[in-house]
């Protein structure tokens, strides 16, 4: 069953990027893709696992899950909702210059944020190394022995979101060949999130960083450069590139907080960690699931405990899911979007939800690429590639559902709002429309 996976993942890339005019960034094409990368890597414990006995139910879930995303996604290609080309006019944008001292404004939050982490951080770890600092500030996290403060979070929410918008302005001026020395310095608010996210072992907020930034550099090169939404050599090899780089981070920041670089085993790691999700899927169905007590909470845990927590309706449910061995050997505690769909709403469930998700995905992706703008980065832009990341997950673990679709999901849409405005006040950008 898994090379039968293997072949139909494969089928579902190609036939998407057939149907979706040969654009590579399309969710509907991303999404096979990031399956497909996870399968390959599964093989190198194909014995470990016994792949060769890989379910029936875990392939048909995964192959439902992707089709109806791209079902989903189809769907909303063939809906507009604004006219994609209104004329023929094709609009040169330049360099961005902010309005002055807003970078320095923005570095200044986010270094008084650093030295709050910082603080709150080291009152609760005892250790005396920095590896000894990790493990145990993820064991603390974890046994929910400590709780951040409400205002700390706020901070480095916001200076998440000062560092995308920092990369998105020097991509910018990059890429139309204007970027001067003093652009570099926003890069500060990158240095210092990246830092509160390897103390806080937070490799997922990490990933979102680098996908928002990658997206981002898709997108705007295209724009700028007026290159045509198709596979192109660059952005195969940049993205090969970012892959690459961010596995292999990741897997130096796992050996570093080992403590014993000799005795990490990097591969192994690292398949582990691509395709982990998918073993565990397939062990889910062979020994089943716990028993739901409230409809829809693997799904929606956030939304739940929001209303816990605001409103005191129900109790807090935890959104981590138990761990999983395979044949003896460990496996991830991450099962792909779909088994919490399927835990939830059974097969019906991942079908609908998945095709849901395609259909918002997509819709908000090409209104981002069709719609005319007199700026190369505008609040929709900087929307999509702050959630495109949620495609990425999908062969992971859910984060559309069981995060951003909640009362604190919203709360982050309206602080990236405010921040995107406030980062980019009266901002001036060179705008040329070309006969």
């Amino acid at each position: 069953m898994y090379f039968l996976l293997l072949t139909c993942v494969l089928l579902a890339a190609l036939v998407n990027y057939k149907l979706f005019d040969k654009d590579i960034m399309e969710p509907a094409v991303i999404l096979p893709l990031v399956f497909l990368i996870g399968i390959v890597f599964g093989f190198y414990n194909y014995r470990y696992w016994r792949l060769r006995e890989y379910g029936f139910q875990a392939t048909s879930c995964l192959l439902l899950g992707i089709t109806a995303f791209g079902i989903g996604s189809f769907i909303a290609k063939l809906i507009r909702i604004i006219p994609y080309k209104r004329n023929n006019k094709v609009k040169s944008y330049g360099r961005i210059d902010l309005f002055h001292g807003i970078v320095t404004f923005s570095v200044i939050i986010s270094i008084g944020t650093l030295f709050l982490f910082l603080a709150y951080y080291l009152r609760n770890v005892n250790a005396n190394t920095i590896a000894g600092m990790l493990i145990e500030y993820k064991a603390l996290r974890r046994s929910s022995k400590i709780s951040m403060p409400i205002h700390i979070n706020f901070m480095i929410k916001t200076t998440a979101y000062f560092s995308i918008f920092s990369l998105f302005y020097l991509l910018n001026n990059l890429i139309t060949g204007t970027a001067k020395l003093r652009d570099y310095f926003a890069l500060i608010n990158v240095g210092v999130y990246l830092i509160i996210c390897f103390l806080a072992n937070k490799r997922g907020d990490m990933l979102e960083l680098i996908m928002a930034g990658f997206s981002a550099w898709c997108i705007l090169y295209s724009k700028i450069r007026h290159r045509e939404y198709k596979m192109s050599g660059e952005i195969i090899k940049k993205g090969a590139k970012v892959v690459a780089i961010t596995l292999a981070g990741f897997a130096a920041i796992a050996a570093f907080r080992n403590g014993n670089s000799k005795d990490f085993k990097f591969v192994s790691y690292l398949c582990n960690y691509v395709s982990g999700a998918l073993a565990a899927i397939d062990v889910y169905f062979k020994q089943g699931g716990p028993l739901n007590k409230y409809v829809g909470q693997e799904t929606f845990p956030t939304f739940y405990n929001n209303l816990y927590a605001i409103f005191h309706i129900g109790e807090h449910i935890e959104r981590t899911l138990e761990f999983r061995s395979y044949n003896g050997y460990d496996v991830v505690n991450i099962y792909t979007t779909f088994r919490r769909l399927f835990q939830d709403f059974g097969w019906g469930g991942v079908g609908l939800l998945s095709a849901f998700q395609g259909f918002v995905s997509t819709k908000v992706y090409r209104y981002v690429k069709f719609k005319e703008s007199n700026r190369s980065i505008d609040f929709a832009l900087s929307f999509y590639c702050y959630y495109f990341v949620t495609v990425i997950y999908v062969a992971m673990e859910d984060v559309f559902f069981s995060s951003d679709i909640s009362l604190s999901g919203i709360a982050k849409s309206i602080l990236l709002f405010l921040t995107f405005h406030v980062f980019f006040y009266k901002s001036r950008q060179s705008v040329e429309v070309i006969l």
